[in-house]
């Protein structure tokens, strides 16, 4: 099977999501839309109307090729699969194309596409037709626990007091920085120990489970509907960090009920539980969780979804 990926942006888990279907002996080829685009800032404001408008020659010449299947990864790129009418279209959104300015064209596309992909029940919910539920793979062999004190020195991390990760931008809007700083403000207020607040953008994706095993948590403050199934959480699930989340996205799905992994609902209950976190005498336990979470299984699924697209 041939598939044509049409993507907005380099990603490192897109990237990964592609590699594993080739591994598992899916051809393919992926056009990105032309410009410069920064993955730590907003799509609307880094990308033009003329980014797009040159994406579209690069599929006509693309598509002379016999594909089975034009699969389109977010949904500004929808329009330009569609604009084909020979081969099936696999729509796969991913959360801020569905809950963010772009969601009246992506619900538009998804009713033409063959097949949606989703990354939760929520965001079904929201384009309220049928779709997969397909989760984001997490490579479970790039992250894996590692030894905290070794991971802080290679980070240049004091190795006293307790450090949180927060794996964004403070300058992403929908990550809610300004919440995250309250927490940790409230929470040093509370401890004897310091309490840091590391902010971790444009690093090496190569460094990410570095960051990961150094950190005592990873505090996720997103604002509701702005994430579809957050990464972050899957990949500090597979190096056992516990994490203390807003109620985003699928997160409560993703952690249940794990010790040392909280869903909040309130800013007091998200000082408690960062809190209980760093009190406990125990780290995270949500490796198996994640094995769950493989790109093995990612794979299987997508190639399913392949399938009924084909057919």
């Amino acid at each position: 099977m041939k598939v044509l990926n049409l993507i907005n942006a380099r990603k490192p888990f897109l990237m990964d999501q592609i590699n594993a279907l080739e591994e598992a002996g899916i051809e393919s080829d992926t056009i990105c839309v032309p410009g410069d685009f920064n993955a730590d800032g907003s799509e609307f404001t880094s990308r033009s109307i003329l980014d797009y408008a040159k994406f579209y020659p690069k599929i006509l010449s693309k598509i002379s090729n016999k594909y089975d299947i034009i699969h389109a990864h977010y949904g500004l790129t929808a329009p330009f699969a569609l604009a084909q009418p020979y081969r099936p279209v696999v729509l796969s959104l991913w959360g801020r194309d569905l809950f963010g300015p772009a969601a009246p064209l992506s619900k538009v596309c998804a009713r033409f596409s063959d097949e949606v992909i989703v990354r939760s029940e929520e965001m079904r919910e929201e384009l309220s037709q049928p779709a997969h539920i397909v989760e984001r793979g997490v490579d479970l062999e790039k992250f894996e626990p590692m030894d905290q004190k070794q991971a802080r020195t290679k980070v240049n991390w004091s190795k006293d007091g307790k450090h949180i990760l927060f794996p964004y931008s403070p300058q992403r809007e929908k990550k809610n920085y300004p919440l995250a700083e309250e927490v940790v403000g409230k929470v040093n207020s509370m401890l004897d120990e310091n309490v840091i607040l590391h902010a971790i953008f444009n690093e090496p994706h190569e460094k990410i489970p570095i960051y990961m095993n150094a950190a005592d948590l990873l505090l996720m403050t997103s604002r509701p509907k702005s994430e579809g199934s957050p990464n972050t959480v899957k990949e500090a699930l597979a190096c056992n960090t516990p994490v203390v989340s807003t109620d985003v996205g699928n997160v409560s799905d993703l952690i249940g009920y794990l010790p040392n992994y909280h869903v909040c609902y309130s800013t007091s209950q998200l000082v408690s539980k960062t809190i209980a976190v760093l009190n406990a005498e125990t780290n995270g336990t949500g490796r198996e969780r994640a094995k769950e979470l493989s790109w093995s299984n990612t794979t299987d699924s997508l190639l399913s979804v392949y399938s009924l697209a084909k057919s």
